[in-house]
């Protein structure tokens, strides 16, 4: 693996123009458009068409109430079943751990976001067959290790520590992490 500053900044920006807004106006329980905020984070980070349409409380209420009763426990699979449960899910699939891995990680930044596409790079680095979140979770937090290392290096070398206080997160390291094995297994 191998990171550039291009990946770096590439996460940032997204998180700067995009992600921030939205996860700030869904977080905020005062805030009367945080279900249209959420309905623009489900679209923006392409997991609509996991849910049957218009449902875009629902899921938010699925959610919260999912939060509140496993307040420590931000586990994927059980909201994805909860999603099904409720008859929430698009007709064509069980289960959307995916989607719900996006959206718990807005309400907790510690959840690793499971991606196909960064299940199929992970795949191909490591030569490991992915069958689970869990297993995908052990996988990922091996490879993350590794890519920590380079990627505070490069931080530090470069003085981008100082720009902005995000840059000194670890959830900031991990999303940066995140989105370079997506876009790493969307060329594979």
């Amino acid at each position: 693996m191998e990171i550039t500053i291009a990946d770096l900044f590439r996460y940032f920006l997204a998180y700067e123009d995009y992600e921030k807004k939205y996860i700030d106006c869904i977080r905020d329980k005062n805030n009367q458009a945080k279900i249209k905020c959420f309905h623009k984070y489900l679209s923006g980070m392409k997991i609509s068409r996991n849910f049957k349409s218009n449902n875009d409380e629902n899921i938010y209420n699925v959610t919260i109430k999912f939060i509140e009763k496993n307040p420590e426990d931000f586990n994927p699979e059980r909201l994805s079943l909860c999603f099904y449960e409720a008859g929430l899910l698009n007709d064509r699939i069980k289960n959307a751990v995916v989607a719900a891995s996006k959206i718990l990680w807005v309400f907790n930044h510690d959840v690793i976001i499971m991606d196909s596409q960064a299940k199929n790079y992970l795949k191909e680095i490591t030569g490991k067959e992915i069958d689970s979140y869990s297993n995908f979770c052990t996988v990922w937090e091996k490879q993350y290790a590794l890519f920590k290392v380079e990627l505070t290096k490069e931080l530090h070398e470069r003085g981008i520590v100082n720009w902005n206080s995000v840059f000194n997160e670890e959830w900031f390291l991990r999303r940066t992490f995140d989105n370079y094995l997506w876009l790493k297994g969307k060329n594979i």
